[in-house]
């Protein structure tokens, strides 16, 4: 009676011992899976979305990889113009080569009128001596290349001095942008060389 009892007992245990194994197989299996599957989620990486500005002013929510395309397509440039909007995603804009170019033109000449610093005022009277008159052309031109406007005031209250007033239009170094003429007197205001003037101007002289 002892023996059948301890082989039953023997047997419940072998038994339970198998489900308890099985159990314990499938939920390693599980988590092993889910860990796959979790790692397959951070692999696969969200395309951005990004506020796309149009050549037509329109606005569009597309992705960066669909814009760069859709760019290619038409032949434009995606161009980054903000990294801040209230939507949160960035800000591109599709532009055209020659809206570039004329961009950057537009900052170069931003650039040189920034150079250019206040103007100085010059007054040449009627009967200046020439030596005189060479000292004061000198000093306009110093303020010029300094990058000064220059105004001058030609004071002539018997009447224009035409033949002295382009005798020194020849000597002063500078680009005139603008003309003032009264009975008495002449204004003119020069504008400093820009690189490329100051260039040409040193070709004309030597092929003289």
């Amino acid at each position: 009676m002892s023996k059948f009892l301890f082989k039953s007992i023997r047997l419940f245990l072998i038994k339970n011992n198998s489900n308890v194994n099985q159990y314990v197989q499938n939920f390693s299996k599980s988590c092993i899976n889910h860990a796959d599957e979790e790692k397959k989620k951070g692999k696969t990486t969200r395309t951005p979305k990004i506020t796309l500005i149009h050549t037509d002013k329109s606005v569009s929510v597309i992705s960066l990889e669909n814009a760069e395309k859709l760019a290619k397509r038409r032949d434009l440039e995606l161009i980054h113009v903000s990294d801040t909007s209230k939507s949160g995603r960035s800000v591109y804009e599709l532009v055209s080569s020659s809206k570039i170019d004329e961009m950057t033109n537009n900052v170069e000449v931003c650039k040189d009128e920034q150079k250019i610093k206040s103007i100085k005022i010059f007054t040449i009277k009627q009967n200046i001596m020439n030596y005189d008159l060479n000292v004061k052309i000198n000093n306009i031109n110093k303020t010029l290349k300094k990058n000064y406007k220059a105004k001058i005031l030609f004071s002539h209250p018997n009447g224009p001095q035409e033949e002295m007033i382009k005798e020194i239009k020849k000597k002063i170094q500078g680009f005139i942008s603008g003309t003032q003429k009264n009975k008495d007197s002449t204004v003119l205001i020069y504008t400093p060389l820009l690189k490329d003037e100051n260039i040409s101007s040193k070709e004309d002289v030597n092929d003289k």
